[in-house]
């Protein structure tokens, strides 16, 4: 039941801060204060389930398959 809560809202907010950053601040340079950020804003919409998440954590970006083909490039 917590996952179903918890599970959606994350991924909202992962989405959310990363989708508005730039790809080396993702990578290197911000992913320090980017994790925080989502955790600050899960927890202020998580507050009313009585949730408080402590830690997140970017283990891996996957990024769209037109971004993939230039760096390739």
């Amino acid at each position: 039941r917590v996952r179903a809560v918890v599970g959606p809202l994350v991924e909202s907010e992962i989405r959310r801060v990363l989708g508005s950053a730039a790809l080396m601040d993702v990578v290197r340079d911000k992913r320090e204060q980017l994790m925080k950020e989502i955790a600050t804003q899960v927890n202020k919409e998580g507050r009313d389930y009585g949730l408080e998440v402590i830690d997140v954590r970017i283990k891996r970006a996957d990024l769209p398959q037109e971004n993939l083909v230039k760096v390739f490039d």
